[in-house]
Order: C-alpha cells, then sequence, then structure tokens
C-alpha cells in the first residue's frame, strides 16, 4: 500500500475547495472541517511512514484502512454532488443547505449525514493509532537501502567494456580543460554505477591522476556534504566538515569549505565521481560547477544520474546514454548468479533459464535477482521466476538486494499528484502503447491533477507530469512518424513504459488496481479495495459483474471479445470517471450508461456501434469523448449539449455522413479530430466560434475548397493538421492571426497554390509540412523571418521556384 498519503492529497485538495463554497449543508460542513483537519495532520506523518516503514505489515494494514476511508469519503461527495445536480462545479461538490434540502430526500439526506460522522469516527481511530506512532519514535531508515552491493556490481560490469572506453576517451580527449563533466544517464537498474566504478578504478594508460574521489550522494544533495567529502577524501582523513566550527552562519560555512577545496585542489589532476546525482535544481547545479571551477586545475567529473533533466543542467560535455544490455549478456550475469561457477547445466534448467532471462529486458539488476531467486532452487520456483511478476518474486523471496530499491527512492522522491499519475499507468498492460493526449485526459478525468502553481490549467500540468516521468525513464516516448528521422508533432506523441518499470507500477499500485483476467479469476476480489479495473482475455460468453465494480473509477477493457453487456450494466457503477471499452467487440451501448453521472472520459474506438444512445445526453460531465473508427452513420445532435466536452475524436469513421450543427456548441472544446470526405463548409464555419481549441485535425476532409475567413480568430490553436484535404486551394489572410501555432501539415494538399501574406506572422511556428503541395509556386516573402522553424519540408513540391530553396536550413528538406 503505497499510495496512502497521494490519495490523501488529492482529497485535502478537494475538501479545502469545498470549504471555500458557503452556507454547508447543518451536519455536514462540520464533518468536512473535522475530517480536512484530520487528514492535514496525517499526511505528514503517512509520507514518512510510507517511505520508511511501508514493509511492516501493521503499516501496511493502517494505511490500507486510510486509504479505505479516502475512498469511501470521495464516493460520498460524489452522492452529495450526484444529488445536488452541480457536476458543473469541478471546484466544489457541495451546495448550499438550501439547494440540498429541497431536492433530497430527508431520510436520503441524514443517512448520508450519519455515514459522513461514521467516517469521522474511523478516522479518528486510526489517527491515534498507538503502534504507527511508536515506530515514528524509532530512528528512520530506508528499510530497502544496503551497503554497497559488491556483488551487483561486479556482475553489472558485464558486457560494459566498450561503454567505459567510450566515457574514458572523452574524458580524455580535451586535456587542456580545467572542469570537464560527463554524466552517465539511463534507466534505473542498468549498471551507471557499476560503470563509474569500472572506470574509477581504470590503471590503464592517460590518466596521470594525482587523486580519485568518490561521492555516494544517494539522491541527496548538500552542497556543503559535497565539498567537505572532496576534501576529506583529498586529505585522506575522515574529518569532513566536523572541522569547519558549527556556530558560524551556513553560507560562512559554506564559503570557507569552497575556499578551503580551492586550496586543497589547487595543484591536483583529479578524477571526481558524484553518483546517484538527482538534483535538478539549475542554481544549485550551478553553484556546484562554479565551486569545481574555481579550483583552476585539471578536474574530471562523472556524474551518474536517472534523471535526464539533471544530465541536461550538469554536463559540460554531451551526456553518455547508458542503454540495455543484450539478451546475451544478461544470461551471462544471470547464469552466474543460478548455477555458479563452472559445473554442468541442467538442459531443463537452461531452457527455462534462457525464457527467465527474456523478460529482463536488458536489466542487469533484474537478470542478477532473477538469478539470485533461482539458486540452488526446486523447479517451482524457477518457472515462478518465469511466470510470476517481479513484485510478487521479491515480496516471497527474502532477498539482501531488494530489486526496486533505487525506483523505490525515485517513486517516494514524487510529489503527491505525481505518484498519483505514475500509479495509473499499472492500469495498462504491459507492452502497451499509450496515446499521451487519452493518458492527459483520464488523469484530469480521475481529479489526479494537482497544479502545484495553483492557476496552471491542468492540461499544462499534465504536459510538465509527462515531462517529469520522461526524464527519469519512467515513461518513453515511441517515435512513429518523422521527417528525415526527425520527429514531428504533428502525429499523436504515443508513450509506453519499460518492462521493468511497469512491473514496478504494478508492485505500488498492488491494492490499488483489480485485473479481472478471465483465465484466473480472483476469488477474493470482493474483498479487496481497489480504483482502477481492467477486464481481459474474456473469449467466453459472459456479462459484466456489475456488483464487483461498484467502487472502480476507471474501468479498462483488454481482448474482452466475448463480454456482453446487458441493458443495465452500468447502474451499479455511480463512481465510475473513465470508462474505455474500446477492447471490447459490443454494438450497442447499453442505455444504462446515463446512469453514470460522473463520467468524464468514454473510449468506444474501433467498436461496430452504429448510434449512441439517447441516454448519453445525460452525461453532463463528460470532457472526453473518442468515437474514432465506430460505425456511426450520424453523430446526434443532443453532443451540443455535452457542455463541458473537450475531445472529441471522429477520425476514421468513415461511414459517418454528415455532423450537426450543434457541434458550434461546444465552447470549452480544445482538441477536435474530424476526418471525413464530404464538405464540412458549414460546420468549418461554426469552428471558429470554439476559441478555446488547441488542437485540430481535419485531415482527409477531401471536399473542403477553403478555410472560412474568420478563421484566425482561433488564437489558442498550437497544432493542425490538414493533411490530405485534395481540394484545398488557399488559406484566409486571418491566418497569420494565429499566434501560438506550432505545427502545422498541409502534406498532399495538391490545390494549394500559395501561402497567404500574413503566414510570416506565425513567429512561433517549428513544424511546417508542405510535401506533395504540387502547385504550391513560392513561399512569402520574408519567410526566413519564422526564426523559430526547426523543420520544413518541401518534398514533392514540383511547381516550388527554384529560387526557394535559398531558404532552406539544417533541418528543412526540399524536393
Amino acid at each position: 500500500m503505497a499510495t496512502a498519503g497521494a490519495v490523501v492529497d488529492r482529497l485535502l485538495r478537494r475538501l479545502a475547495s469545498d470549504a471555500r463554497r458557503s452556507e454547508l449543508p447543518s451536519g455536514v460542513d462540520e464533518h468536512v472541517a473535522h475530517l480536512w483537519r484530520t487528514l492535514s495532520g496525517l499526511q505528514v506523518v503517512l509520507l514518512s511512514v510510507e517511505r520508511y516503514f511501508r514493509a511492516r505489515t501493521e503499516v501496511q494494514d493502517w494505511m490500507a484502512k486510510i486509504n479505505q476511508i479516502v475512498y469511501d469519503t470521495e464516493h460520498l461527495l460524489d452522492e452529495f454532488e450526484d444529488q445536488n445536480g452541480i457536476g458543473s462545479e469541478r471546484t466544489g461538490c457541495i451546495t448550499k443547505a438550501t439547494s440540498l434540502c429541497s431536492s433530497c430526500p430527508f431520510f436520503l439526506y441524514d443517512t448520508r449525514v450519519n455515514r459522513m460522522k461514521i467516517l469521522r469516527k474511523r478516522l479518528d481511530l486510526l489517527a491515534r493509532d498507538s503502534v504507527v506512532f511508536s515506530l515514528m519514535q524509532h530512528p528512520k531508515s530506508d528499510l530497502e537501502q544496503s551497503d554497497i552491493q559488491e556483488e551487483f556490481y561486479r556482475a553489472a560490469i558485464v558486457g560494459r567494456d566498450s561503454d567505459k572506453e567510450k566515457i574514458k576517451e572523452l574524458m580524455l580527449e580535451n586535456d587542456t580543460e580545467t572542469l570537464s563533466i560527463i554524466p552517465i544517464v539511463g534507466l534505473v537498474g542498468l549498471g551507471k554505477t557499476a560503470l563509474a566504478r569500472l572506470i574509477f578504478h581504470d590503471q590503464g594508460e592517460g590518466w596521470n591522476l594525482d587523486l580519485r574521489i568518490w561521492i555516494g550522494l544517494n539522491r541527496k544533495f548538500d552542497l556543503k556534504n559535497i565539498a567537505a567529502d572532496i576534501i576529506s577524501q583529498a586529505n585522506g582523513t575522515k574529518e569532513g566538515s566536523s572541522e569547519i566550527n558549527t556556530n558560524i552562519q551556513i553560507h560562512e560555512n559554506l564559503q570557507l569549505l569552497k575556499d578551503r577545496l580551492q586550496k586543497t585542489l589547487h595543484d591536483k589532476r583529479c578524477l571526481i565521481v558524484l553518483d546517484d546525482l538527482c538534483s535538478i535544481d539549475k542554481s544549485q547545479l550551478d553553484e556546484l560547477k562554479e565551486m569545481l571551477r574555481r579550483t583552476n586545475k585539471w578536474i574530471k567529473v562523472l556524474v551518474t544520474t536517472s534523471s535526464e533533466i539533471t544530465a541536461e543542467l550538469m554536463h559540460t560535455f554531451p551526456p553518455y546514454k547508458l542503454f540495455p544490455l543484450s539478451e546475451d549478456d544478461c544470461w551471462e550475469i544471470f547464469s552466474e548468479k543460478a548455477f555458479g561457477d563452472g559445473g554442468t547445466v541442467n538442459a531443463c534448467l537452461k531452457k527455462i533459464g534462457k525464457q527467465i532471462v527474456k523478460r529482463c529486458d536488458g536489466i542487469p539488476s533484474l537478470a542478477h535477482f532473477l538469478g539470485s531467486v533461482v539458486h540452488n532452487q526446486v523447479m517451482d520456483v524457477w518457472l515462478a521466476a518465469r511466470d510470476e511478476p517481479i513484485w510478487k518474486l521479491e515480496s516471497t523471496y527474502s532477498m539482501k538486494v531488494k530489486v526496486f530499491s533505487s525506483l523505490n527512492q525515485i517513486y517516494y522522491d514524487m510529489p503527491s499528484a505525481l505518484k498519483l499519475c505514475f500509479l495509473y499507468l499499472s492500469v495498462f498492460p504491459k507492452g502497451s502503447i499509450i496515446d499521451k493526449e487519452k493518458l492527459i485526459r483520464q488523469w484530469i478525468a480521475l481529479d489526479i491533477i494537482g497544479s502545484k502553481h495553483g492557476t496552471l490549467p491542468s492540461y499544462v500540468q499534465a504536459e510538465m507530469y509527462i515531462q517529469d516521468l520522461l526524464s527519469i525513464h519512467f515513461l518513453q516516448v515511441r517515435k512513429t512518424h518523422s521527417v528525415n528521422g526527425m520527429e514531428i508533432s504533428t502525429s499523436p506523441t504515443t508513450l509506453y513504459m519499460h518492462n521493468f518499470v511497469h512491473e514496478f507500477a504494478r508492485h505500488v499500485a498492488c491494492n490499488d488496481i483489480i485485473i479481472l483476467d478471465d483465465r484466473e479469476m480472483n476469488d477474493n476480489a470482493k474483498e479487496l479495495s481497489f480504483q482502477y479495473a481492467l477486464l481481459t482475455h474474456h473469449k467466453e460468453q459472459s456479462t459484466l459483474c456489475s456488483a464487483l465494480l461498484t467502487r472502480a473509477r476507471a474501468l479498462h477493457f483488454l481482448n474482452a471479445e466475448a463480454i456482453k453487456l446487458h441493458r443495465e450494466a452500468f447502474e451499479l457503477l455511480k463512481h465510475l470517471r473513465v470508462l474505455n471499452l474500446s477492447g471490447s467487440c459490443i454494438e450497442e451501448i447499453p442505455a444504462s450508461i446515463g446512469h453514470l453521472k460522473h463520467l468524464r472520459y468514454l473510449d468506444i474506438s474501433g467498436l461496430k456501434v452504429q448510434t449512441l444512445p439517447s441516454s448519453m445526453s445525460t452525461l453532463i460531465n463528460l470532457e472526453a469523448l473518442d468515437l474514432s473508427n465506430t460505425s456511426l452513420k450520424e453523430l446526434p445532435s443532443f453532443i451540443g449539449s455535452l457542455e463541458k466536452l473537450k475531445y472529441l475524436n471522429l477520425q476514421g469513421c468513415d461511414i459517418l455522413q454528415n455532423l450537426p450543427a450543434t457541434l458550434g456548441h461546444l465552447q470549452t472544446l480544445e482538441h477536435l479530430r474530424v476526418s471525413c470526405r464530404y464538405d464540412i463548409g458549414e460546420l468549418a464555419d461554426s469552428l471558429c466560434n470554439l476559441q478555446d481549441l488547441r488542437f485540430i485535425d481535419l485531415s482527409s476532409c477531401t471536399e473542403l475548397p477553403q478555410l472560412p475567413r474568420s478563421f484566425g480568430n482561433l488564437m489558442k490553436l498550437e497544432d493542425l493538421n490538414l493533411s490530405s484535404c485534395f481540394n484545398l486551394k488557399q488559406l484566409p489572410e486571418s491566418f497569420g492571426n494565429l499566434y501560438f501555432l506550432r505545427s502545422l501539415n498541409m502534406s498532399s494538399c495538391y490545390e494549394l497554390e500559395q501561402l497567404p501574406g500574413s503566414f510570416c506572422n506565425l513567429v512561433k511556428l517549428e513544424v511546417l509540412i508542405l510535401r506533395r503541395c504540387r502547385r504550391l509556386q513560392n513561399l512569402p516573402p520574408s519567410f526566413g523571418n519564422i526564426e523559430n522553424l526547426r523543420i520544413l519540408d518541401l518534398t514533392g513540391c514540383e511547381a516550388l521556384h527554384a529560387s526557394e530553396a535559398a531558404y532552406v536550413g539544417p533541418h528543412w528538406l526540399c524536393s
């Protein structure tokens, strides 16, 4: 149970916003305020207990109870919101007493107040739990930390000789530089520290060193301690900073240390390793670099980090990216640990061992761990190592080195909202390709995006969280479309998780997600407390077990081809916010979907549904709707009544014959994908009123001759795809008003002859794809003034004048 602190933070944000509402219902406002105060007091305790005592059974039980109270409270607040019909207010879920009492029968109101009282009492008892608070009196130490893992480090250097030589060559190639810093960056478990040790102990030619200094930071940045440790090792002592008078101000201490460091190293050739540096504070890292630079002597610094941000801020030479090992190298690490040195290897175990190594995906720490699991064990253990989730193996077998220890450190350093964002990734099956925009919409739908700055739009904060997860390799980008090897932004960014990270996500989310696999149904599923559900591998005829999923906030279907949804399938799922039916094969959406009053995200992409039930008109909280690649014949006019809709995907709806004019009523729409083969001229006119649009995909609208004159009203537009609009002849002069436009794809607009003169006003434009615009004759005057343009594709522009080649830059392509 590694999420209690994060879910408490989510509820606190909700309660705090509700507390700002005036005249809360009598008997409710008091309990809400009490819950807020108690949870606020528990939050610091929870974060500390999770980090330092999470392995204790009594702590896990205590946190599970906290989680259950949080979920029950959120569900009760949902019911208040349901009854009062104020779903439009995302910042508050309890309205005035007059509204409540007039709309809610007394017995329902009284029942809910009593439930709130019970929740308050349960929470008060847990807050006074003597077991947990007695633990807090003990010294805090991370249970999964250990001394330097010599055995693993010796194993992890397998296959790294080439990396060692390349880094050494980089460090020595410029012998005149006074300070050279090369970060080794990569996913946790790749052996960055082991590689740094290999270089640190290298006695080959070229070094000519006076000092070798190793600073183990363990993800803790303290400039004073770094300076003191360097001085201590340079002088061959262990005195560290104890020489400094502790009564002197911190700044004076640091300055004294800097002066002493300069004096100590001024005539030394030195190799310094900063192992496990994690700071992303630019001012901190700049001060560290300046402190080392002031020594005015030959200093080579090797930094190991899992953070791309740290590497970019710290380097003076390009960061060295460490990649996974080959399967052969992983086999060498695994077999040495599993079988020992020499001796005959059982052929059957070797075959299973080869299968085990495949799941390592190039991670040496995982190969070492799995080899340790099966060493001197019976066949059942070997089969478990091949088939069981890694987190189950770690909890079942007592190992000196925990495989997730480093990942745990990174996870527990995350902000609470980012923890929940990462935890949610566990609902996607291993190997899944994740659409970034859809993921962001699901995060927002689940209320797990909490802006650190208070006023940032949720999608901006979500983009920042995506970047945070990418920087530490918890997510990775899957490039799907490029120009000359360079990715362009007109395709949706797709993401994936390394299998090792996915195993860790399932580990931290083990009590927050339920996997209902028809091949291995869990008889104890009803006893679990979970937020997210995945139904998978329903090959036989079966029906949705709604009673089991009444607590779910998100429900995904995968490989559920045979599952049946009866008309009442969704009646009990009243807390559902995210529903993804795309992994089923249903041909009709049950009318009971109208009961999902809190539903904010609905994905029915790829289904053979031909109509949408009229009950969907009641989904007033719906913010994201994916209808792509369905068999819809028409889009009902009630679509315009979904006033909160921000994301609408109609791509690939080839049977769809027309679009209702009511689409123009969606004033909050930010993201629109339309792909159709008929004239959408009237719709295009109405779209110009949707001034919150940031992304529009009108690709393959083959009958669109021109954009409306008022298209420039879409001042917030950032990404526009007009590719394969074969009959598009021109852009309006107002197009130059799209000040924030960053990406424009007009490939295969065969009839386009010129761009408007105002085009040069698009000063933020970074990507422009004009490929196969056969009639385009010239670019506007002053086109070269678009200074941010980094990708221009003019291939196949047969009529383009030769003189236009003067515009071509280093990343531009022309015919």
